[in-house]
């Protein structure tokens, strides 16, 4: 009772660490962490110190089997299944990030968005939120039409701008009619968002259309300067 007393002590003490400074845990610390409810009774310390010793680091950890983690003592099959299911979220998540990071060439871009939009049969307007690498943080998608980005739309795009804090924005739509060619909303609500962007210290990197295996670029084709010399301000509010 009394060893079960010290180990629940420890415990909710590594639990407020990880809540208050998660940054503050070394390698072992965190794996014990990762290990209490897969073996909820006996202490878990000694356990992640003799895992690291066999794999060297979390990385090999985290990528072996289940079979050669159980060739490690006090892993049984169900703390092995548990680890490999880790590991392999862990895994995920790297080809999400490297996936992300597409968007660093118009080619590239059109690649990835005719994908995006051949599913599609309604008109539809995303916002890609990029880092400096050009790796997508985060995204946004709006029925576009005449009234594209009303009010309420431009607060959502705002807030989410706010929170992410992207190095810069990509537009993008579909135009299921077949033609590339940007309409006079289209400039409208490029501008609007153009704005928008400044006002969050970010950048519109493009605004890219989409239709079939066609694609515009605003960038590419001069049109963005362009819409922000010869748009008036009072252009900003869509009637």
């Amino acid at each position: 009772m009394e060893n079960a007393t010290l180990h629940d002590g420890h415990r909710a003490r590594m639990f407020e660490r990880l809540f208050h400074t998660p940054d503050s845990l070394a390698e072992h610390e965190l794996l014990e962490v990762i290990l209490y409810p897969m073996i909820p009774r006996k202490d878990t310390n000694a356990l992640a110190h003799s895992l690291l010793r066999v794999f060297g680091n979390l990385k090999n950890l985290f990528a072996a089997t289940p079979q050669e983690l159980m060739s490690v003592n006090g892993v049984g099959k169900k703390t092995a299944i548990n680890l490999c299911a880790v590991g392999r979220v862990f895994a995920a998540v790297k080809d999400d990030e490297e996936k992300a990071c597409g968007w660093g060439s118009f080619e590239s871009c059109a690649e990835e968005l005719t994908e995006i939009f051949k599913q599609l049969n309604d008109e539809t307007f995303y916002v890609f939120f990029l880092d400096k690498r050009y790796c997508e943080i985060a995204r946004m998608a709006f029925a576009n039409n005449e009234k594209a980005f009303v009010s309420a739309d431009i607060t959502e795009l705002a807030t989410a701008m706010a929170v992410h804090k992207p190095s810069g924005v990509l537009l993008a739509h579909n135009h299921p009619s077949g033609n590339v060619t940007p309409s006079e909303a289209d400039d409208r609500a490029t501008l609007k968002i153009s704005m928008i962007c400044t006002i969050n210290g970010t950048t519109l990197l493009d605004h890219v259309i989409v239709s079939g295996k066609n694609a515009y670029s605003y960038f590419k084709e001069g049109r963005l300067d362009y819409i922000k010399q010869k748009l008036d301000i009072d252009n900003f509010y869509i009637d």
